[in-house]
């Protein structure tokens, strides 16, 4: 049997990982694609100090990874029965909630490489 890298490893997990949130949340895998997009925009929003974070592979690498740790801790929470008996909506808002409020900040060196990318792509002559 061929042995998996880590990069296939991390791949399968967060695979798994999102659809357990799917279930949870009852959401489709675009549906769940979208929330995730969403959640990326709203934390650009609330912490890129006005800077398009998503145009940066580095803000887009740390934030899937993230959003893989948050998973695991509401798939833990959920079934150690915490939101027991919580209708849909509250459900997947107490998701989102986690997401953006997650305590995961970006380390300083992944900081500086997202602002060095969206630098290097604003000062990128546009074709039209």
């Amino acid at each position: 049997m061929k042995k998996q890298t880590h990069a296939q490893r991390q791949k399968q997990r967060f695979a798994e990982l999102s659809l357990q949130i799917c279930k949870i949340l009852k959401i489709n895998g675009e549906q769940y694609n979208v929330l995730r997009f969403e959640l990326a925009y709203e934390y650009q929003e609330q912490r890129g100090n006005g800077h398009d974070l998503m145009l940066s592979k580095t803000y887009w690498g740390w934030w899937i990874a993230t959003v893989a740790s948050c998973d695991s801790a509401f798939i833990i929470k959920y079934e150690n029965g915490m939101y027991e008996g919580k209708p849909l909506e509250e459900l997947r808002a107490k998701y989102k909630a986690m997401q953006i409020s997650n305590p995961c900040h970006m380390p300083d060196g992944v900081i500086d490489a997202v602002f060095k990318e969206v630098e290097q792509y604003e000062q990128s002559p546009k074709t039209t």
